[in-house]
């Protein structure tokens, strides 16, 4: 049985949230390769050779810190994603999904617009045609994925299969409220996997020559590690 215990890992990211914050004020600390020339080394025929050999030295530290530095700050967001998709679905489940994750380094993303229209068979026609692209979803790789289109009803039945796995609407505001996108109706939805962080509020944007505004929504999936 895979077991995690989320406030040492919680306890764990945060110190490497810190060691990135202190490697980036190093970063801005750190004089210019030019700051130092050549006749420091002094003033023998081998000084400018010497002087040459530090800046390519210098040049491949300062390259490897770099590399150090960002691989480090990318494992804060790397437990982040661990941290998230662990604390909504069952231990095992969540395995699968961080291994999933991790290996392909992507975000599948699903579309969908589904017919529109008033009654029941307009609202059965609408349950069937979710009802086969989370068919699909379903039957993908499992790694991190988004849903999102034009489902011309506010809450699409068939994607509760999706949410009883740890999938959530991402279309919500900063107060957790619907976002209007048509009319002031909130049918255009966007859901996030489980491997998926939602990292800031749904926000509409013009929708141009639509009938409907734009959804932007905000989400990060951490990259593989090396």
């Amino acid at each position: 049985m895979t077991h995690i215990d989320l406030e040492r890992l919680g306890g764990l990211r945060n110190e490497i949230e810190k060691a990135a914050g202190t490697m980036e004020k190093r970063t801005t600390a750190t004089p210019p390769l030019g700051g130092l020339s050549y006749p420091a080394f002094g003033n023998t025929p081998g000084s400018a050779l010497c002087h040459e050999i530090w800046r390519d030295t210098m040049t491949e530290a300062q390259t490897a810190f770099e590399h150090l530095r960002f691989s480090v700050e990318a494992d804060v967001g790397r437990l982040d994603a661990i941290m998230h998709t662990f604390s909504r679905v069952d231990a095992e489940a969540a395995d699968d999904l961080c291994a999933a994750a991790m290996r392909s380094n992507s975000l599948a993303v699903h579309n969908t617009h589904v017919a529109s229209g008033a009654g029941r068979e307009a609202e059965n026609v609408r349950r069937a045609q979710v009802g086969r692209a989370v068919d699909h979803i379903e039957a993908g790789a499992g790694g991190p994925a988004v849903f999102a289109g034009d489902f011309n009803t506010a809450e699409p039945p068939e994607v509760s299969r999706l949410q009883a796995q740890g999938w959530t609407d991402a279309s919500t505001n900063a107060g957790g409220g619907p976002v209007g996108t048509h009319h002031g109706r909130p049918i255009d939805k966007v859901y996030a996997g489980p491997g998926v962080a939602v990292t800031g509020p749904a926000r509409p944007i013009d929708g141009g020559p639509s009938d409907h505004d734009g959804l932007v929504v905000d989400v990060g999936v951490a990259p593989a590690w090396p």
